[in-house]
């Protein structure tokens, strides 16, 4: 902080001009650091780092190049970053958790297990948050 010297009757008006800067650079600091691991998971999710063993086919072409990250600041100082696939976003779930196998539109009764690769990206850049 700088020095900063103030009346006694302008105390309060001080502090409070202080404890607004503060707050509004802590402020910045979260946005710039939410944005930052927002974009480190997508771009985690697009090089197939996340990719454990062999990759299967759907986490290649443009279900890998769709990921994109969007940043928004909403009320009472939250900040929310969303990473999502703009170019298959149905995919994303069934990927993840897994379905349940088809033949000729009847269930067999079987599952397809599912394949966690946005998980593994979340942990990794949720480091980013903190400075």
């Amino acid at each position: 902080m700088a020095d900063l010297s103030v009346p006694v009757d302008g105390l309060t008006a001080g502090i409070l001009r202080m404890a607004t800067a503060t707050v509004k650079a802590d402020e910045e600091a979260v946005v710039r650091n939410v944005t930052r691991a927002g974009r480190k998971a997508a771009g985690l999710l697009r090089s197939g780092a996340t990719c454990s063993g062999g990759r299967p086919a759907a986490l290649t072409g443009g279900y890998r190049a769709g990921w994109r990250s969007k940043t928004e600041r909403r009320g009472s100082g939250t900040t929310v970053c969303t990473v999502y696939n703009a170019r298959k976003p149905g995919l994303t779930h069934l990927l993840e958790m897994g379905h349940a196998k088809f033949v000729y539109g009847r269930p067999t009764g079987g599952r397809v297990p599912g394949y966690k690769h946005i998980e593994p990206a979340y942990e990794r850049a949720k480091g980013e948050m903190l400075p």
